[in-house]
């Protein structure tokens, strides 16, 4: 052996001492770089590692399968029933990703700032005690009431938030699909909320081509279908069947029980209390209701709170028409049932410019 040298199985030749501990660390940090992307695409398998002795239970396939599919995809909508522990999922998902995406920006918004923080922070709290090791390298920075914030010392960031002007890589909406209580407000999410989706992961000033950039991931039970979740559910069906970066899946209850999350009597009891269609929206994660030509939506009923044009009597036109409609939809909450009038005034046009050109003149 040639003094001051050691033999490279690397370089399969004589090297210097400096030299052998150099290749080494370059082997040592490309070793690191392919672990991280595998765990990067199956983040199951690094909590499966992270968990600890004392984990009040263990990872279910169905929990796995949503975790791979929030890491590989740019929209994302999960359909899950009562029971199916949805918000646990999420947040260790996110956990996850805190820690292997170094400056990752988390946006976290659901139907209240309180319910949002409450359900984030009881799920975080799940999360430390089944995965300590995990915990361990993120720390909580916001714990107030209608807040909350964790933080990682690589600078990855999950928060609370609906501040207009805001930048985020993503967003994570919470049950989107509620209606009763307090109902998501969809206004917020698409106006405030949605546009500060546009940070993209920069490195070295270059877009990361292994970064799903702008991610929209939604988690809810069903709704009826007027509302604008099913929208949501639906346009992300078409984009994954499209074969765009896109996935959407309904599990119903059945999936909770097989899985062993909870049990047969759970569901039992909860449809010994439940009409046929809040067990269909609730635990079979069907979407209710009828969406074809509709006299008034639920989206607009909510929003509309004034009428536009206001008349308390007829015009006094013998040609105008009115035509007055009433809508019973479906009876929700405490019996409030989502019900409207609806009046539609017509009168001639004999503008041909403002005619309706999708109306067709019939003969007599």
């Amino acid at each position: 052996m040639p003094a001051g040298r050691r033999w490279s199985s690397a370089l399969h030749k004589w090297v210097k001492q400096e030299e052998l501990v150099e290749t080494n660390d370059e082997q040592e940090e490309e070793s690191w770089c392919l672990l991280f992307s595998y765990f990067r695409w199956y983040p199951d398998r690094f909590l499966e590692i992270m968990e600890g002795d004392e984990a009040d239970f263990h990872q279910h396939f169905i929990q796995a399968l949503i975790w791979r599919i929030d890491a590989r995809y740019e929209e994302t909508f999960i359909t899950g029933p009562r029971g199916l522990s949805k918000t646990y999922t999420k947040v260790s998902g996110i956990a996850t990703e805190l820690l292997l995406w170094p400056g990752e920006k988390v946006r976290y918004f659901g139907p209240t700032m309180e319910q949002a923080a409450d359900l984030a922070k009881s799920a975080f709290a799940q999360v430390a005690h089944n995965y300590p090791f995990l915990a361990d390298q993120i720390s909580i920075k916001t714990d107030q009431k209608g807040e909350f914030c964790l933080k990682t010392e690589s600078g990855s960031e999950f928060r609370i938030s609906v501040k207009r002007g805001d930048n985020c890589h993503q967003v994570v909406c919470e049950e989107c699909g509620q209606e009763d209580g307090y109902p998501f407000d969809h206004k917020k999410y698409q106006e405030v909320v949605k546009p500060t989706v546009r940070l993209p992961r920069n490195i070295a000033g270059r877009v990361d081509p292994t970064h799903v950039n702008f991610k929209k991931h939604y988690i809810t039970t069903a709704s009826s279908q007027q509302n604008d979740a099913y929208g949501y559910r639906c346009k992300i069906f078409q984009k994954m069947i499209a074969g765009e970066s896109a996935y959407a899946l309904d599990i119903p209850w059945t999936v909770s029980v097989l899985a062993g999350i909870r049990s047969l009597s759970y569901y039992k009891s909860l449809k010994e209390d439940m009409t046929p269609d809040a067990w269909a929206r609730e635990c079979e994660s069907f979407y209710t209701g009828a969406t074809q030509n509709p006299v008034i939506s639920d989206t607009a009923l909510t929003r509309s709170q004034v009428l536009n044009v206001m008349e308390d009597c007829h015009c006094g036109d013998p040609n105008c028409i009115y035509i007055i409609g009433y809508d019973v939809s479906h009876e929700e909450g405490a019996g409030h049932a989502m019900c409207a009038t609806s009046v539609v005034k017509l009168t001639k046009q004999d503008d041909p410019a403002k005619q309706d050109v999708f109306l067709c003149s019939l003969p007599g």
